[in-house]
């Protein structure tokens, strides 16, 4: 998004280089935990250059870019909208009672703006409350519509285009017996 300076707009992230989807590592050297640590080395570089170490399609790639002071919000910005999570909500395909593990296979979790596979090292599993389904017909997907409860109930440890898996801290109460 582009930074209004002047009476004009600048975009530094694209006038440095930086594209969509790449993935910022660090930042001066340093890893980055997530947007919120992005924000604040961005916000206190006092107009220095950052070195930002991305990855893009499995390469990685240096970008320097220096942060404009926004006048309109009294701090230095790049021009970079970061999602550093997602969300979703899904059916579970087959739990295994024995280990807790547990698969939802037909698709991953993907970006709701790109449709692209999202890239996680680990999720958390929450308990939903449906609120809506759509029933999916031949060439279009159904959806599921709900919200989440508090609290976690497993760890989400694979995302693919097939699904997703992992385990589960209790094996959530099922009305039906088990099928083998």
């Amino acid at each position: 998004c582009d930074v209004e300076l002047n009476g004009s707009k600048v975009n530094p992230a694209t006038a440095a280089g930086l594209k969509l989807r790449d993935v910022i590592l660090k930042v001066n050297g340093e890893p980055l935990a997530g947007a919120s640590q992005l924000t604040e080395k961005i916000e206190n570089c006092n107009g220095q250059e950052l070195i930002l170490l991305c990855r893009r399609n499995r390469e990685e790639v240096e970008i320097r870019l220096t942060p404009v002071y926004s006048p309109a919000e009294s701090r230095y910005k790049t021009g970079i909208w970061v999602r550093d999570s997602g969300a979703g909500i899904g059916t579970v395909t087959f739990i295994l009672p024995d280990t807790g593990a547990f698969a939802g296979l037909g698709h991953g979790i993907c970006d709701a703006d790109t449709g692209e596979l999202i890239a996680m090292r680990r999720g958390t599993v929450a308990d939903v409350t449906i609120s809506s389904v759509v029933k999916g017909a031949a060439g279009t997907p159904g959806e599921l519509k709900g919200y989440f409860n508090p609290g976690k109930v497993g760890s989400l440890l694979g995302n693919t285009a097939c699904g997703v898996w992992g385990v589960f801290s209790e094996i959530p109460e099922c009305s039906s017996e088990p099928l083998p």
